[in-house]
């Protein structure tokens, strides 16, 4: 290995060395109050797990045969959606911290397991094991159908049993990831579990735990970002995303809060709630579902609906790049800025200082999904033109 090399990779590993800390750091200043609880058998038996911000509330409470309490220590709960919450729990048997997502057994749920279950890649977070099991919603808010319902219109069984609760899909080929296929088990899953007065049948998912956090807390804390850490990390994301398309899936949710960093600095692209496949089985386009996704990063197909393709994930990596190099001091001033971004129209600042990542991000955020880069075009741009000029920066800093 030439000493340009080594100091390259000293380099690299330095820049994520150091991205790590910054998250380490945003995550622990992230505002929440979470709260844990045991419950004795007179007030229903079971430990509940309860969380309350000024966004989400939640409280779900096990049964007292609950693999989960048997198997975890709960640390933290870690957030929550109209869905579940994402906990931080340690594994009493081999020590190690696990991110366990507890979830309704919806369609959702399904898929993201399905899919989690057929992606190994360093940049996707790395998916262990599910098992279902009982679990009461607390919380009115989620102990009928109707609410249910709602709650799918505003957000956005093929596994076997082996014996110890935990699922994986058999099959490659036994995927069904598409639209209506979903759609059929989670408005099953409604009626089974609304049935039941509020207690649902719930998805645990076993996942590897980021304690760098979440790319939405990197962006907040680092006002002052550089471009060379900001192109880093989406070298990354473009890689992660790549891989995805290569196994025929398509993310759809892809958000500063859905990319997080594992205790290496490494970027992981996580929630796949809504991933779904990019043609049918016979290989044809397929209608979507109308605004599945985030509203601030959806493509303007994804916000229609009808036939659309992997391409609409570009168009959020493309707003992203902008996020990670442009400072936006307030809700309200980002909000402006996208919809600018949506007809093409930037920050006059931006555009003399980013010549190269404006093109570039020009085009992923094109209105026609065709004359978008797909992931591959854009990991090559990375590299010999925005990334390429960046040794002497790194050889200097070193």
């Amino acid at each position: 290995m030439s000493v340009q090399q080594i100091a390259e990779n000293w380099a690299n590993k330095k820049i994520s060395d150091k991205i790590f800390y910054d998250c380490k750091v945003a995550a622990k200043q992230k505002s929440r109050r979470e709260s844990v609880e045991n419950e004795d058998e007179a007030s229903g038996g079971g430990k509940l797990i309860k969380y309350e911000s000024d966004y989400q509330d939640i409280s779900i409470r096990l049964t007292e045969s609950s693999r989960f309490s048997k198997d975890f220590k709960l640390l933290s709960v870690l957030g929550a959606g109209g869905f579940g919450c994402v906990t931080e729990a340690q594994h009493k048997l081999d020590g190690k911290t696990y991110a366990v997502k507890i979830v309704q057994n919806m369609g959702e749920a399904n898929r993201e397991v399905k899919a989690l279950a057929t992606l190994e890649h360093s940049n996707i977070v790395r998916y262990y094991t599910t098992w279902p099991e009982d679990a009461n919603w607390v919380n009115g808010d989620y102990s009928t159908e109707s609410s249910v319902q709602s709650r799918i219109s505003e957000d956005s069984d093929n596994y076997s049993d082996q014996g110890d609760g935990s699922t994986h899909v058999t099959n490659q080929s036994d995927l069904d990831l598409s639209e209506t296929a979903s759609e059929d088990q989670a408005n099953h899953s409604m009626t089974d579990s609304s049935s039941r007065n509020g207690d649902w049948t719930c998805l645990f998912i076993q996942m590897e735990f980021c304690e760098g956090g979440t790319l939405k807390d990197w962006i907040n804390i680092n006002k002052g970002r550089s471009k060379d850490k900001a192109l880093g990390i989406f070298q990354q994301m473009v890689c992660g995303v790549e891989y995805i398309h290569s196994e025929g899936l398509i993310h759809r949710d892809l958000k500063p809060e859905n990319i997080l960093f594992g205790s290496d600095g490494m970027v992981k692209i996580g929630d796949f709630g809504l991933v779904t496949t990019i043609t049918t089985l016979s290989d044809a386009s397929m209608y979507r579902t109308v605004n599945k996704g985030t509203p601030f990063y959806m493509s303007p197909e994804q916000e229609t609906g009808g036939k659309y393709d992997e391409k609409t994930d570009i168009f959020s990596l493309g707003l992203i790049l902008f996020e990670l190099l442009w400072f936006m001091s307030t809700v309200s001033e980002k909000s402006k800025v996208f919809q600018s971004l949506r007809t093409q129209t930037f920050p006059s600042d931006f555009r003399e200082k980013f010549i190269l990542e404006h093109k570039a991000i020009s085009k992923m955020l094109s209105q026609s999904p065709a004359k978008r880069q797909n992931a591959k075009e854009i990991a090559t741009i990375l590299k010999k033109y925005l990334l390429g000029n960046q040794t002497g920066l790194q050889q200097k800093t070193v």
